[in-house]
């Protein structure tokens, strides 16, 4: 059992620090900050634990280490950076006159509408976890940073009702991030990603979009694993324990194991990140 607990922690803990990477990078402007988070050892770790399971994510993890070596010299980071800041500006700014909208609703409105009764179902759902973009109602909900925002968010509360050992609530949360990717992720990512892999002369943001892709399907084939693994292993073993009632040092060792790389990344700040940010509302 312990050793399948150690397997469970390591996927909460890699799948919350990639969402929220992939917040990071749609929501705020690139900088150098960015780019040694984006190519070093945590990123490369959380990566790894997915790359078994897809082809596309062991490419990307290939592709930023190679990429992280190339960049040691001063000149070609500056250089490559300028670059990164150009296709980010196309991508994410460029509206209307960009063949890509980082929203759901222009994938999934019929009309392309930016507002549209996804975008409010959207809200609706962060709502429930009593949370709202930073610019509500200025921002729209379903700007892609703002989705993986909130699966970071919820992916976080995962971690600590893990660490609680709390399995309603872990249960709890998992099915409102599988349902968050089936009726929101999974319906818009792929038809964005497509529109990205169109643009000519990639730099970096094509690769991480379609990497993203990738990403969220096989987080929600490992959401199923872990329902599974707690129905018929870790609920029944536990059914007569206090919730949360696990030995204070083994909680805080198994608090510390995966949220030093995510502190790390959420210290991150970004120019323009506060435009793409989720706040506590009130319940």
């Amino acid at each position: 059992m312990t050793e399948e607990m150690d397997s469970c922690k390591k996927i909460l803990s890699a799948r919350a620090y990639l969402y929220l990477l992939f917040h990071k990078l749609y929501g705020g402007e690139p900088t150098e900050e960015l780019m040694e988070a984006l190519g070093g050892s945590d990123t490369s770790e959380a990566l790894g634990i997915y790359a078994q399971e897809d082809e596309t994510i062991e490419k990307c993890q290939g592709f930023l280490e190679r990429l992280c070596r190339e960049l040691a010299d001063d000149e070609r980071r500056q250089r490559f950076l300028g670059l990164c800041g150009d296709e980010y500006v196309a991508i994410f700014y460029g509206f209307p006159k960009a063949l890509v909208v980082p929203s759901e609703s222009f994938y999934r409105a019929g009309d392309h509408s930016l507002l549209s009764e996804v975008t409010l179902a959207v809200r609706d759902f962060y709502r429930r976890f009593n949370v709202l973009p930073a610019r509500y109602p200025r921002t729209p909900d379903d700007h892609i940073a703002l989705e993986m925002a909130f699966m970071s968010c919820l992916a976080r509360d995962a971690m600590e009702a893990f660490d609680k050992r709390d399995w309603r609530e872990l249960v709890t949360l998992l099915q409102a991030q599988a349902k968050f990717a089936d009726d929101h992720l999974l319906a818009w990512i792929p038809s964005f990603a497509a529109e990205v892999r169109k643009m000519s002369d990639p730099c970096l943001y094509p690769q991480l979009i379609k990497t993203t892709e990738a990403f969220v399907s096989t987080d929600r084939q490992c959401l199923n694993n872990i329902a599974l693994w707690l129905a018929e292993e870790v609920a029944p073993t536990d059914r007569d324990a206090p919730l949360g009632g696990t030995d204070g040092n083994a909680a805080v060792s198994s608090h510390e194991d995966g949220t030093g790389a995510l502190d790390r990344l959420e210290s991150l700040r970004l120019p323009h990140l506060e435009d793409n940010e989720l706040v506590p509302t009130t319940a």
